[in-house]
């Protein structure tokens, strides 16, 4: 049988997703997902399940029993309170709500469970979070003499930097 992948979808508090496109009303929430993630899962082989910001978290937290693996998606920037520091000038909008649930699934998964995990952009910022671990809110601002990470106009599916990993998450 393929493998089941979880997908974290994002969210949004405001109803512009909605009213710009037709598809909802004023005072709405939504989650989305870009297809890309969709698309990529199934290439690999496997079957995405995505994975709304619920309510409970516990809800979303029963259904990792029943995944194969889980994929933290990209957005927008993490709250930095979770990681012990005021927000600066310079931090990105947040969701909140985004940012509680799936801090909180990425601890079960990483520390409760044997599930394998991926995190891309945003998702790999939020298991280190999840860890414990902190970030620059502000990298061009932080770290001024690093690469950019955000290339404007790339075409898409065009890698802009490579990625390596020498760490492996320990329980805190």
């Amino acid at each position: 049988m393929k493998p089941l992948i979880g997908i974290c979808a994002n969210y949004s508090s405001g109803s512009s997703a909605g009213t710009v496109t037709g598809l909802g009303l004023l005072g709405q929430e939504w989650q989305l997902l870009s297809a890309d993630y969709v698309h990529s899962i199934e290439r690999a082989g496997g079957i995405p399940i995505i994975l709304p910001v619920t309510e409970n978290v516990e809800t979303a937290e029963l259904m990792l029993g029943k995944l194969d693996g889980i994929l933290f998606t990209g957005g927008s920037d993490i709250d930095s309170q979770l990681y012990g520091e005021y927000p600066s000038y310079d931090l990105g909008p947040i969701e909140p709500k985004r940012d509680l649930h799936e801090v909180s699934l990425a601890k079960k998964a990483l520390f409760q469970s044997d599930i394998p995990v991926l995190g891309i952009c945003r998702g790999m910022q939020l298991l280190n979070v999840a860890a414990e671990g902190s970030l620059y809110q502000d990298l061009k601002q932080q770290q001024p003499d690093c690469f950019n990470h955000s290339v404007i106009g790339a075409p898409i599916h065009h890698p802009v930097h490579d990625v390596t990993s020498r760490y492996r998450f320990k329980a805190p």
